[in-house]
């Protein structure tokens, strides 16, 4: 029983602080970095370019209203478009 006992402490044992990774670990943290890093890069253009799409509806919104003589539609509606 003392035996079994100490083999399953040994598989699940973790390593010391400061032991180095395997470098497949360490190719696999790299690659999260790189995929993090690439998805950050995306959403702050994502981000960029929405805010450009809104403004281009806003300008829209604002010209039709003048067409119509209605004067600003944003403020009339009372609040956010989107």
């Amino acid at each position: 029983p003392s035996s079994s006992t100490a083999l399953a402490g040994s598989a699940t044992a973790k390593p010391p602080p400061g032991a180095a990774l395997p470098r497949r670990a360490q190719a696999v943290g790299s690659t999260v970095s790189h995929f993090a890093a690439v998805a950050f890069r995306q959403t702050e253009k994502l981000t960029k370019d929405a805010a450009k799409i809104k403004a281009n509806i806003r300008l829209v919104l604002e010209a039709l209203g003048e067409l119509q003589g209605l004067g600003d539609v944003a403020e009339e509606s009372g609040g956010e478009i989107f």
